[in-house]
């Protein structure tokens, strides 16, 4: 497996490329638990399923989609949590 990225910015990085369903949602939940209502995470991943996966984890109420691209294959979120 390979090391992840989490390096803080103006917002923090998640880097899940190579991960597959699960895994990349699961590791959003668990940085969201460690930061501060208010704060982003740029969530980048390569499985197109985490696509669907993160917007429906997006709906619970406790964190805003509020960037996607996808560029060759690579899948990035905006998150905000609130």
């Amino acid at each position: 497996m390979r090391n992840k990225e989490f390096m803080e910015t103006d917002f923090s990085i998640l880097d899940v490329s190579g991960e597959t369903c699960p895994i990349p949602v699961l590791r959003l939940k668990k940085i969201l638990k460690t930061i501060s209502t208010g704060n982003r995470i740029k969530l980048i991943a390569t499985d197109p399923n985490t696509k669907t996966d993160v917007q429906r984890f997006c709906q619970n109420g406790k964190s805003n989609l509020l960037e996607y691209s996808e560029n060759e294959g690579v899948y990035s979120f905006l998150i905000l949590k609130v």
